[in-house]
């Protein structure tokens, strides 16, 4: 009886490994970790938005990501925006809008 109560417990911690999300505040520090990373500048005062997204892909199951913004306060657009994979904690996307243009007008 011992013996089938310790395999329990072994098949009950095995099945746990890898249901840890990220959470916003992990989010946060992995985005500003990536951003030192990659020596990139960020102001003493900016803002952070996070938020939740979902990734629906055709054939394969959906999966939750969170997208941080780091910003000038004052500023619609963000300096840097990345996104978080949530159940792998890994940076799936950096796009720095800093070097993005403005969208010309057609007319």
């Amino acid at each position: 009886m011992r013996c089938l109560s310790f395999f329990a417990a072994i098949i009950t911690a095995l099945s746990s490994v890898g249901c840890a999300t990220t959470t916003r505040e992990r989010a946060l520090s992995i985005a500003l970790e990536e951003v030192a990373h990659r020596k990139l500048p960020l102001p003493e005062i900016y803002t952070v938005h996070v938020g939740e997204l979902i990734a629906a892909v055709e054939l394969s199951p959906s999966y939750k990501l969170w997208r941080v913004d780091l910003g000038v306060p004052g500023r619609k657009e963000p300096l840097y925006r990345l996104t978080i994979h949530q159940s792998k904690g890994t940076v799936s996307d950096f796009t720095d809008c800093r070097a993005q243009g403005k969208p010309q007008s057609a007319l």
